[in-house]
């Protein structure tokens, strides 16, 4: 068994290195895609926007030349597939910016703005549904290029993955886009015979007959499926700890009176919690699947407004 001095690891903290700049200029470049180093007194780390991850070789010889150049010759990936030159010094910044704007790359990707998109390689995975790279391409377009600009209370990030694997995690995101392929029943063509032929071309056998209506073998994921209902009922388990009483004397407040007073608990109440519980239960659930209604008719609301060409990009 392999061990390590956990005393070795460096511990970063504001304090230990103070920026040189003043807080207003760290921001403004920030907001470019150049995020300081926090290790350093004024390098900064600067994002490179690629679409869904992708690069041309000319490209990816410019980042590398840049980053000789320009920064400390290093180069990182981002967990939103975009680049980062590395040890870029405050004066370097803007040389830096012309340098890959000649090329046809730019900087950004940081702030309370719409986010580069992401997408896994689900079109070219084995188990890919959908053309994730042309998909998120055109979102990229529309939605990045298109509103990058635009300030926003939080960071906005979208992603594209191509099954319901969710390797990508896209619903972990703002907005999430899954490959999905779910068994739909075309009831004029169906004459209620014993041998389905959808159950028999299922390429898992999932889909079966069960008193004459197409259903699924198991509904062990409770009718979801990557974030989608897949037809069958949705079931909802929820486990309660009970809240212990503490038996231990507390300071508190008598609302009544207005003074400070001694609080002690007399006997168990923790049963009490199971009856609240279910309303609580209940009423969040309702909540969540009415966000999820009035999500659902404000981005039906939304394409209804896009033009023709626009609401091509993205069906």
């Amino acid at each position: 068994m392999q061990t390590f001095d956990a005393s070795e690891i460096q511990v970063l903290s504001p304090d230990t290195i103070k920026c040189s700049l003043p807080k207003d200029e760290v921001a403004r470049v920030k907001g470019l895609g150049c995020l300081w180093d926090k290790r350093t007194a004024d390098h900064f780390n600067v994002r490179v926007i690629t679409v869904n991850g992708k690069l041309t070789g000319e490209q990816m010889t410019a980042v590398a030349q840049a980053a000789r150049q320009f920064g400390s010759g290093e180069v990182t990936m981002t967990a939103r597939l975009t680049l980062e030159i590395q040890g870029v010094p405050y004066e370097n910044i803007e040389p830096l910016r012309a340098f890959l704007a000649e090329r046809g790359l730019e900087t950004g990707g940081t702030g309370a703005k719409v986010r580069p998109v992401v997408s896994c390689k689900g079109t070219t995975c084995q188990y890919g549904l959908i053309d994730t790279f042309a998909l998120s391409e055109k979102v990229h377009r529309l939605f990045y290029e298109g509103y990058r600009q635009v300030k926003l209370p939080h960071k906005f990030k979208i992603a594209v993955g191509g099954c319901p694997n969710n390797c990508l995690k896209p619903d972990l995101n703002d907005v999430g886009i899954v490959g999905q392929r779910l068994p739909v029943v075309d009831l004029e063509k169906c004459r209620g015979c014993k041998v389905c032929q959808m159950e028999k071309n299922c390429p898992i056998h999932v889909a079966h007959l069960e008193d004459g209506k197409v259903v699924t073998k198991t509904n062990h994921a409770g009718g979801i499926n990557g974030g989608i209902t897949n037809g069958m009922p949705i079931h909802l388990h929820t486990v309660i700890k009970a809240t212990p009483s503490i038996y231990q004397e507390q300071d508190s407040v008598d609302l009544q009176s207005g003074k400070e007073a001694k609080l002690t608990i007399k006997g168990r109440h923790d049963p009490a919690i199971l009856h609240r519980a279910a309303v609580v239960v209940d009423s969040m659930i309702a909540i969540g699947l009415l966000e999820a209604l009035c999500q659902q008719e404000a981005g039906m609301a939304l394409i209804k407004q896009m033009s023709s060409n626009e609401r091509g990009m993205i069906v």
